[in-house]
């Protein structure tokens, strides 16, 4: 039977409920069933994260909010989930698109909404230092007006 994450979150979380400490463990001595118990929860954990998908980082998240006690570490496990999803979903690019690139320099790559986000920010800061880079900068930067009688504003083009 194969069990999905948010049924081994629910395990996880009651396991935790009966069992909420970490053994002491020393070097040399025996191998107690609570060790078993705690090695256990930490499997399940283990699972959740080499899951990598969306559903395993929020299970992760629910559980860091239902057990504050434990808040700290399932955050810190739920960020390696996090990275392990990015690890499993990222496709590179093809080589002869970075050939391309490289070839133009003010061409972008844009795979998601961060990319673009800043490519728009790199675009207004272009924009800033040109219009702030003079003392009066020309109201031309902003618009100019297409003839007498029309009061629109015509932008440039880039």
């Amino acid at each position: 039977m194969k069990w999905n994450e948010k049924q081994l979150a629910d395990l996880y979380y009651v396991s935790k409920r009966f069992f909420a400490k970490d053994p002491e463990r020393r070097s040399g001595g025996e191998y107690t069933a609570e060790m078993s118990v705690a090695d256990f929860q930490r499997s399940l954990l283990g699972g959740l994260v080499a899951a990598a998908t969306e559903e395993a980082c929020k299970q992760l998240l629910r559980l860091a909010n239902e057990l504050p006690d434990e808040r700290i570490w399932l955050r810190w496990r739920h960020m390696e989930c996090l990275r392990a999803k990015r690890r499993v979903s990222w496709n590179p690019p093809p080589p002869q698109l970075v050939i391309e690139l490289y070839a133009r320099a003010e061409a972008r790559f844009v795979e998601d909404e961060d990319d673009l986000l800043e490519i728009v920010r790199e675009s207004l800061d272009r924009f800033q230092n040109k219009i702030t880079s003079s003392v009066n900068p020309d109201a031309e930067v902003f618009w100019h007006w297409d003839g007498a009688d029309t009061k629109t504003p015509q932008f440039p083009a880039p």
